[in-house]
């Protein structure tokens, strides 16, 4: 974080704050009116409502609200600048001075007592500090999401009443004057083409008037390297390797092929095969060893290539081979620790047993606000987080002030920061390139992606899973939930499962895969009968096909975990099919989810929930899910004593809140509290939400 001094006048009290950032006052009178007198006022402070935010001048706000409301005595204000105090204000106004142009910030402001207890924070104002009346025709917020060939603009621009609204906007790269794209003056979007692969550019969008004349350029710009258009439509695989053969050794063997070719992406690597197993791969080289055969053995050896795009190859020709024991000792390449499974257990690069707990975070083009950078201190040391679901959106989430996921745009920096602390980062694609959103699987019309090039929203998305995994196989931390929440069509899910697993596990075959269970995650049919009672086998995309696709695509054939995720909500506490009240008992919940988790264990198959909480708007039942499986109808023994808790603490399954985010509706802590900021448990979000049970899982209490 840069240091940046914030001039701050009207009457207020201020101080230094942090480490990073200063604040000076203005030379207002920052004294308290004459004779207040100092009430014990700890309880009933209202926030201010109607925040108004208004820059006449670059770089400064103008604040103004109606005033809350305290139980007695003289009343302030807060105001805080994306979660930092910027100042205490007397009135119902301030001015902040020396706001960041370039970047899009978020103006909060809560009551305060004289005795300094403070009410939850307003509703969040969002905008950039760029002068009202210049907006219309000065793009703020640039945004760029690298893909295939181009990069994916988005921008803020004024509405049809705006000053000066531009008549155009074109882009350009710095590297030429000639335009990229022109583009109407009511558009904020567009898909850029015909940049260098592999090659950083920097993007510049700027505004027109009517007579083509540049009126300013947006305030930031976008440096952005494209991935290769080779992969785009490349969904043929490469030959099958020739000539294998196999050299002895002691536990290994030295297996050599010839070089297949691939007309399409080009031949990336090799995988070898023993009797139907993985056992190892190999970029730019026709030879490995591989290592842990029983010796005094015939081994039944297989290779097949791979190409960029992730396709493989047929097996070849199998060759067999003995190790020997007095045969010369032959050294594998090195390979990182990687998370393995006995029976449903996870077990950690180091060892040890590792159960998921954490939070969905916001990602790349996500929905919220919240800026994940720089909190994986709070996250691994104060929440005891062992895990974070990054929730990447790869379509447009709007809302009325505009789009607002400008500050999460880095994966490789939140990645790098969180598996750093052994925090596993479980990217999970939450809205498919031209999908159709959770509840339904990936479409597989041709064109349905709505990119130029034609693929399937299904071939879009397996596109970017195989470039995330190429990027991330090699950290064990990093884990892939290829859909989140599908559809209720088993048969359809599973199908389109092993598709994309097919050419995922090509490029990352030892890295943890998570796969959302049917029906949104839930894994409980609407046509399910199952009244009060345990979810049928048949209902269950876990239950009935889990084991099968766990065997062909994990730990059954070499390859790294699979692992299942279930999202409980209210459809899990309803009473399907059957007569009187529509919601479960809290010991029915209970008891159905404990015989869910037993019998999916049973089948030695990892479980963990993706998300649990509850929203205002949401159904009653979903704090019962909250209750059943965090707080109640569950029991633990610790320190020899016997203490009622969830049923998913109890069964050792990990959980995952949705979402962290303060703006959510489902945050983890108090509603005036940020999840970071959240350093003991009483500031944690209490029953009917996830908070404080999140917070005993992580802690042990």
């Amino acid at each position: 974080m840069s240091r940046r001094t914030f001039l701050v006048s009207a009457p207020v009290v201020v101080g230094t704050f942090g480490l990073a950032t200063q604040f000076d006052t203005a030379t207002a009178d920052a004294q308290p009116p004459a004779g207040l007198a100092l009430l014990s006022d700890f309880e009933g402070a209202v926030p201010p409502t109607q925040i108004a935010v208004k820059c006449t001048v670059p770089g400064t706000f103008a604040v103004s609200w109606s005033p809350g409301s305290i139980p007695s005595g003289s009343m302030r204000c807060n105001v805080y600048l994306d979660d930092v105090l910027v100042a205490t204000s007397w009135g119902v106004s301030a001015t902040i001075a020396g706001v960041d142009t370039t970047e899009v910030h978020t103006v909060e402001v809560a009551t305060l007592t004289a005795d300094n207890v403070e009410s939850e924070r307003s509703s969040g104002v969002i905008r950039t500090a760029v002068p009202d009346d210049d907006s219309g025709s000065v793009p703020a917020a640039l945004f760029g999401l690298r893909s295939f060939g181009g990069v994916q603009l988005r921008w803020l621009h004024a509405g049809p009443n705006r000053d000066r609204k531009p008549a155009q906007y074109i882009v350009r790269s710095t590297a030429s004057a000639n335009p990229l794209e022109v583009l109407q003056g009511d558009d904020t979007s567009c898909f850029v083409t015909g940049l260098p692969v592999g090659i950083e550019s920097e993007l510049i969008l700027e505004s027109l008037d009517t007579a083509g004349a540049v009126i300013a350029e947006a305030r930031n710009r976008i440096r952005v390297t494209p991935y290769s258009r080779a992969l785009l439509n490349d969904y043929s695989a490469p030959t099958v390797p020739t000539g294998v053969s196999a050299v002895s050794g002691r536990s290994a063997l030295r297996v050599s092929w010839t070089a297949s070719a691939d007309s399409g992406s080009g031949v990336l690597g090799y995988k070898v095969y023993a009797n139907q197993l993985f056992r190892g791969q190999v970029e730019g080289a026709t030879t490995l060893v591989i290592a842990g055969l029983q010796n005094a053995v015939t081994h039944r050896v297989t290779v097949s290539s791979y190409d960029r795009a992730g396709n493989e190859s047929a097996q070849s020709a199998q060759t067999n081979a003995i190790p020997y024991y007095s045969s010369p000792v032959m050294q594998p390449p090195a390979q990182p620790n990687y998370f393995k499974t006995q029976k449903n257990k996870i077990i950690d690069p180091a060892g040890l047993a590792y159960i998921p707990i954490g939070a969905n975070l916001n990602g790349p083009s996500f929905l919220w606000n919240d800026d994940t950078r720089g909190r994986s201190a709070a996250a691994a040391d104060l929440w005891k987080w062992t895990c974070v679901r990054l929730s990447t959106g790869n379509r447009d989430y709007e809302s009325p002030q505009g789009y607002t996921y400008f500050n999460n745009n880095q994966l490789d920096a939140i990645v790098s920061e969180y598996t750093a602390k052994k925090i596993v980062v479980m990217i999970a694609q939450h809205s498919a390139v031209g999908g159709g959103g959770a509840g339904s699987n990936l479409p597989t019309a041709a064109g349905s992606s709505g990119d130029p090039s034609g693929r399937s929203s299904e071939q879009a998305s397996i596109d970017w899973w195989v470039e995330v995994a190429k990027r991330y196989r090699d950290n064990p931390y990093v884990w892939f939930n290829l859909i989140n929440e599908p559809g209720p069509n088993q048969a359809e899910l599973d199908a389109q499962y092993r598709r994309m697993l097919a050419r995922v596990r090509a490029v990352a075959p030892r890295s943890t895969i998570v796969l959302d269970a049917a029906s949104f995650a839930n894994d409980i049919p609407t046509s399910t009968t199952i009244g009060t009672g345990a979810l049928r086998e048949v209902d269950s995309y876990v239950l009935s096909r889990g084991s099968s696709i766990a065997a062909d695509f994990g730990p059954g054939k070499g390859y790294g975990p699979i692992v299942f995720s279930v999202h409980l909500y209210a459809r899990w506490a309803v009473n399907w099919g059957g007569t009187g009240s529509t919601r479960l008992t809290d010991e029915e919940l209970g008891t159905r989810l404990r015989d869910y988790c037993q019998r999916v264990a049973a089948k030695s198959l990892p479980l963990l929930i993706g998300e649990i909480g509850v929203e205002a708007y949401a159904f009653d039942a979903d704090s019962l899910c909250v209750k059943a499986g965090l707080y109640e109808q569950g029991s633990v023994v610790r320190n020899g004593v016997t203490t009622t808790t969830g049923v998913l603490v109890e069964q050792g399954v990990g959980v995952l809140a949705w979402h962290a985010a303060r703006t959510s509706g489902m945050s983890v802590a108090k509603p005036s509290v940020n999840w970071w900021a959240t350093d003991t448990r009483d500031k944690t979000n209490p029953p009917p939400h996830a908070g404080t049970g999140l917070w005993d899982y992580g802690n042990g209490e």
